[in-house]
């Protein structure tokens, strides 16, 4: 592993409602210097709207080829496989090819633009290979409001109701969403629109 910009501790008190899930759990991760903050917040809520027992960070920017979240079985089989951003059609085929039919994907953008940019990426697919892998779009919004709130140790509070999310961070409550998105339908209006 190269450079840290610093370990960042994190204890979340997740509600979901989704999933009748109530949980503390305690993350610790490092931040990659190139990382922006609005990513590895980013990762963060990822996690905490899919956890589950031995979810854990990879080393993500570390190492690009790695989703950044995983969870391997005890015979290190890929059972949950978990991007951030806008991942490159190489890695998601690469991950595609190495889980099962039981391996869980998703892709969580978090900028307005990964939407658009996924489904030009996608132009010349004549099957819909994406179709194992959830997408998801975190508002940017939230994402500029708990950068602010951003610290070394962190203690959330993260409430989880259809696609809202609401996290108390100090004195601080903020709301936001994480929406599921139809990639195949995104990806079909830009044929349509663009001919």
């Amino acid at each position: 592993m190269s450079f840290v910009d610093g370990i960042y501790r994190f204890t979340l008190y997740i509600n979901d409602a989704n999933r009748n899930l109530y949980d503390e759990i305690e993350l610790r991760t490092p931040k990659h210097p190139y990382e922006p903050e609005e990513h590895l917040i980013a990762r963060v809520l990822a996690c905490a709207h899919q956890y589950e027992a031995g979810l854990e960070f990879s080393e993500g920017y570390f190492k690009p080829e790695q989703p950044s979240l995983w969870k391997r079985s005890i015979i290190d089989t890929l059972e949950v496989w978990i991007d951030v951003g806008l991942p490159d059609q190489k890695k998601l085929k690469k991950a595609l090819r190495a889980g099962d039919k039981q391996t869980r994907y998703a892709v969580y953008f978090y900028d307005d633009h990964h939407i658009d940019t996924m489904a030009h990426h996608l132009k010349g697919s004549k099957t819909n290979w994406i179709d194992p892998i959830d997408f998801y779009s975190i508002s940017p919004a939230i994402l500029e409001r708990l950068e602010g709130q951003l610290a070394i140790r962190n203690e959330w509070t993260v409430t989880l109701v259809d696609s809202s999310l609401y996290v108390e961070c100090g004195d601080f409550d903020m709301t936001g969403s994480i929406s599921p998105v139809n990639m195949w339908d995104a990806y079909q209006n830009v044929i349509a629109n663009n001919g």
